[in-house]
């Protein structure tokens, strides 16, 4: 990922935005689009559409199948996204199959950071003559025509004006990546708090919810669940499930203090699904059950804040700074060996956390 700020192909890949628009077009498009990484030193694509039948798409793969006609096709492909960065707008160009193929740049702050690929389609509904004519223009290949033909007239055939309607499409979302890559710039500029420190303010603000997920919270950040993630685990060094239920074991310990409500009543307030696994974390977080924190802690709870009273039985035994002949004979008899059982101040310290 880039520096903060600033868009990449990582953060459009992972972004909310690319989510929504992929399942747009899975729904509404019969033929693959994919968006391509345009850093050199990491060649990588994304799938975002495929087409119903992978039978459309098979004339393609049987060129590639051919070392000249893999060649071909990846000549094909630096040129189409090279005239496409250089226009700055969208490309159509012609295979030498005869396929029809686009690509859209997407920029953000003056620099090409990735770009829509779609194609692999014919403008005119397959003939014999165009058959022919492939098989002419591809003698090289040394593909048959009977090993050709069910794959040419099973081409996906797309007419002009709809790849012209395509093509707008994929501009507009191109577009509004850049728009996304501006604000992200600007918020940066002001120094608002970024996706991370969002989401632990999420957390905070509906942990007590029960159904908050990490789903939910990487929408709320505009983040992929897979991403967002990998992106919270390596910022705060501690995984999504760790910082909630520390967040929940936290508020759970300030109600076991401060309140006498039951523990029962605590686990399910605090966000937890139930009591058994409010029972475990806390015992895993704690080192110990809640009914025995609440216990070693203070005193029995009352309504408002507790505030722990001394321990009487340490109070009248420990001796005071100028002990009486009564209080060291008590102590004497005290001693080690005279009885099995140690004396009630220090079996009361010891139960002391």
């Amino acid at each position: 990922m880039g520096p903060p700020g600033q868009l990449d192909y990582d953060r459009i890949v992972n972004s909310r935005e690319l989510a929504r628009f992929a399942s747009l077009l899975r729904s509404l498009v019969g033929f693959p689009v994919s968006i391509r990484n345009m850093d050199e030193a990491r060649p990588e694509s994304k799938d975002l559409a495929q087409p119903a039948s992978s039978e459309t798409t098979r004339l393609c793969e049987l060129i590639q199948s051919t070392p000249t006609g893999l060649r071909r096709c990846r000549q094909a492909d630096r040129h189409r996204f090279a005239e496409a960065a250089r226009l700055r707008c969208p490309v159509a160009t012609v295979c030498h199959a005869g396929l029809v193929e686009l690509a859209i740049p997407v920029f953000s702050e003056g620099r090409q950071v990735a770009a829509l690929s779609c194609g692999k389609l014919v403008t005119e509904p397959p003939t014999e003559e165009g058959l022919q004519a492939l098989c002419s223009d591809n003698q090289d290949l040394c593909l048959g025509i009977d090993e050709i033909r069910p794959a040419y007239f099973q081409a996906l055939y797309v007419p002009p004006e709809k790849i012209d309607a395509i093509m707008e499409l994929l501009q507009f979302f191109a577009e509004h990546i850049c728009e996304v890559g501006r604000r992200l710039h600007e918020a940066h500029q002001r120094n608002e708090p970024n996706d991370v420190v969002l989401a632990q303010r999420y957390i905070r603000d509906h942990f007590r919810d029960a159904d908050i997920s990490l789903a939910t919270v990487a929408d709320h950040v505009g983040l992929s669940p897979k991403y967002f993630s990998n992106h919270f685990a390596r910022t705060t060094r501690q995984t999504f499930t760790h910082f909630l239920h520390a967040v929940r074991i936290e508020e759970a310990k300030k109600l076991l203090l401060q309140t006498k409500k039951s523990v029962t009543g605590i686990a399910f307030e605090t966000g937890f699904g139930s009591f058994c696994q409010f029972h475990r974390v806390f015992r895993r977080m704690v080192g110990c059950a809640a009914g025995q924190f609440r216990k070693h802690a203070g005193s029995e709870p009352s309504a408002g804040p507790i505030t722990p009273a001394p321990d009487k039985t340490v109070a009248t035994t420990v001796p005071s700074a100028s002990p009486t002949r009564r209080t060291r004979k008590t102590s004497r008899k005290a001693r080690p060996g005279k009885s099995s059982n140690p004396p009630a101040a220090k079996r009361t310290l010891s139960a002391l956390p």
